[in-house]
């Protein structure tokens, strides 16, 4: 919901507007999740097609991702 709030507010200018916007407004977004229940979440993930990975590289890509932010 708040990705596309994000793109909602930069008129899908792009994902970077999108994730400056959410960067830019995360207190207010931490303050709206504190007083929410605790529900399941679901994330995206999105790469760049033209680099021109394969799965297996995108798949350690993401993995690494994950882990360095502490989301596994």
């Amino acid at each position: 919901m708040v990705v596309r709030t994000a793109l909602f507010a930069t008129q899908n200018q792009s994902v970077e507007a999108a994730l400056e916007w959410l960067l830019e407004n995360e207190s207010e977004e931490d303050e709206e999740d504190s007083e929410a229940e605790a529900e399941p979440h679901k994330m995206v993930l999105v790469f760049n097609t033209s680099l021109g990975m394969g799965v297996g590289k995108v798949a350690a890509q993401v993995r690494d991702d994950l882990y360095v932010n502490n989301l596994v």
